[in-house]
This record gives C-alpha cells, sequence and structure tokens, in this order.
C-alpha cells in the first residue's frame, strides 16, 4: 500500500474514464478516484445510464402502449363498474370479490373520473410498467454494469406474460412496481430514517393491493436482513430492517381492517397437496414466464455458475445482495405457498 494514500477509496490511475475521477496530488504522485462499477467497456461508460434504459425500455414501452386502445375484458369491466366507479368508501370496505385490488382502485379512480376512455384507463398501467423497467435497471446497475442493466430490461420488457398483465385494468401492473421498488430498498445500504419509512410505506399499499402479495413481502424483508449481516452495528442494522418491513405487514392490516372478514373468507381452505400444489403452481408459472425464452435458459445456468465462481472468494454480504433478493423471490413465494396450503391465482404471482 503507498503510504501517501490517506483515503482507502483513492487508488493509483487506471484505465477507467479519467474524466469521472477525481485527482488527489500528493507528493507530486497523482492518485484518482475511481467508482469500481465505472469499469466497464469504454463505449458504454460515456453514454448516461439515463440513455441505455431510454434505448433498452423503449420498444417494450412501444408494444405497451400500443395496447392502450385495447377494449376491456370481463374482469376489468367488472372492476370499473362495481369498484373505481363507486364512492372511495365502497372501495376501502368491500371486497366481496377479489376483484377489487383496493389500492389499484383508488389510484384508477382520479383517472377514471376524468374520462371513461380506454385510453385514459390504461394510462396508469403504462406509467407503473415504466416504473417497473426503470427500477429494474436501476437494481441491476447498482450492483452489476450497464449491460447486465440493459439485457434485464430488454428481457422482462419482451415477455408476453409481462406485457399482457402489466396493462391489465387491475392492480397486476402496480404490484410488480410495488415489488421492484421494495426490492431496490431490500438491496440498498440505506439505513436512515426516510430509508426504513420508504419500506413501511410501500410495503403497506404493496399488501393493500392485493392480499397474496404477503408471499412476496416476507421474502424481501428476509433477503433485506439478511444482506444487512457484515460489518459495522451488524444485529442493530438487520434489527432495524426487520422492524420496517415488520412495520409494512402491521401497517398493512390496519388499512384491511374494514374487509378483515372479507378477506379471511376469500382466502378459502388449505389445499389437500400443499407440496404438490406448490410445485404444480410453481411449474405453471415459469412455464407461461419462460415461454419465449427457453433456448437462453442454458446461457442463464452458465452465467450463474461464472458469477458464483467470481463470489465464492473474499465474497461480502453487499456483493451477494442481488443474487439473494432473486433468489428470495424466485423460490420464497412458492415455499410460503406450500406452507399456508395456498393457490391463488396464477396471475397473482406476476411479481
Amino acid at each position: 500500500p503507498c503510504p501517501h494514500v490517506v483515503d482507502e477509496s483513492l487508488a493509483p490511475t487506471t484505465s477507467c474514464d479519467a474524466s469521472r475521477v477525481h485527482a488527489d496530488k500528493t507528493n507530486g504522485i497523482a492518485f484518482h478516484r475511481v467508482p469500481e462499477r465505472d469499469c466497464g467497456p469504454m463505449a458504454m461508460r460515456r453514454v448516461p445510464d439515463g440513455l441505455w434504459w431510454t434505448l433498452a425500455a423503449l420498444l417494450p414501452l412501444v408494444l405497451c402502449a400500443s395496447r392502450l386502445q385495447l377494449d376491456l375484458w370481463s374482469d376489468e369491466a367488472y372492476t370499473l363498474i362495481f369498484f373505481v366507479s363507486q364512492s372511495v368508501r365502497t372501495i376501502v370496505t368491500d371486497y366481496s370479490v377479489p376483484n377489487n385490488h383496493i389500492f389499484y382502485s383508488l389510484c384508477l379512480r382520479p383517472f377514471y373520473l376524468v374520462s371513461g376512455s380506454n385510453v385514459i384507463l390504461r394510462l396508469p398501467s403504462l406509467l407503473f410498467t415504466a416504473g417497473t423497467l426503470g427500477m429494474l435497471f436501476r437494481a441491476v446497475r447498482r450492483h452489476d454494469d450497464q449491460l447486465a442493466a440493459i439485457l434485464a430490461v430488454a428481457w422482462l420488457g419482451l415477455t408476453q406474460t409481462f406485457l399482457i398483465y402489466t396493462m391489465q385494468v387491475r392492480g397486476y401492473g402496480l404490484s410488480m412496481f410495488l415489488c421492484m421498488s421494495l426490492a431496490n430498498l431490500a438491496m440498498a445500504p440505506g439505513i436512515g430514517w426516510r430509508h426504513h419509512a420508504s419500506i413501511t410505506i410501500l410495503g403497506a399499499v404493496f399488501l393493500y393491493t392485493l392480499p397474496t402479495n404477503f408471499f412476496f413481502l416476507v421474502p424481501l424483508g428476509m433477503a433485506a436482513v439478511v444482506s444487512r449481516l457484515g460489518g459495522e452495528r451488524t444485529w442493530r442494522r438487520a434489527a432495524a430492517a426487520a422492524w420496517s418491513w415488520g412495520a409494512a405487514c402491521a401497517l398493512a392490516a390496519l388499512f384491511d381492517l374494514p374487509v378483515a372478514g372479507q378477506l379471511v373468507a376469500a382466502s378459502g381452505t388449505r389445499v389437500a397437496s400443499p407440496v404438490l400444489a406448490g410445485l404444480g403452481t410453481a411449474g405453471r408459472l415459469f412455464a407461461a414466464a419462460f415461454h419465449d425464452w427457453f433456448l437462453l435458459i442454458p446461457l442463464l445456468a452458465l452465467g450463474a455458475v461464472r458469477r458464483f465462481r467470481q463470489l465464492r472468494h473474499n465474497a461480502t454480504i453487499a456483493q451477494l445482495a442481488l443474487p439473494i433478493v432473486v433468489a428470495s423471490v424466485l423460490f420464497g413465494p412458492i415455499l410460503l405457498l406450500i406452507l399456508f396450503g395456498r393457490t391463488p391465482f396464477l396471475r397473482n404471482l406476476c411479481p
């Protein structure tokens, strides 16, 4: 180690983009502050992240915009007639059927009051779609490079299951946006009160949109706690994270008090063979999600092996945050479905 370097974040000049580093001359020796994540292909580093996201999300958003004028199908029409068009009091106190995605109905109501046209009614879904792709890009870019973030946005945005459900006049697009926002917070190193308040509020409205989002919130909370088990004040940071995610559940329960009895009735009964039912649900879900991408599964496997080899030596919990969150969202809900013996509508598992 050079004795002239006081700040550990300072390192000798490398081939990284010199225009984005900070020079500090000590005894005639120049040192440059080099963000690790910027050490990628030179051509890509010269382009701002926002432009890369725009290019990656352009085609998916164009495809979604082309669906703005689609006619309403039966469930969408039912949601509008019996919930969105009614008073706010009716929306928050009526869960007689699971068509009422309560928080989504509240978000859609102002648009419905402006116009009942299909374009206006589907406009919030388009905004949620853009938000989902933006949060995805941010999450991957924070823990990987620009190329990985671009591929993630393009892959999700061109998946038929995503395109179909994100643009529906239902709460699925909102659920995916909130889930991706919470995933960002789960991986973020923030420990301030704003960070924890954001988790509590977003987590509560996530559950208030669809009660089955509970099967995603719990794995995300567990991943957030695990991601903080390292460094200074480990247990204090982990306990604070657990508290904020638990507070989200408590706040959502408070929101749901007017419909608590109806929620219990709508939850149904425990299935006879929860393991078989859970595995069957997982099989149908992943078959739909990978319908157009089966040829890429070997690349996923090779990439996972390569990343494991990179991280198996001296890997920190922070570096493992992204794979921990991905694994929790992929497998955590299935394990909870088996544990609780429930088989929700497959589209409820869009997040």
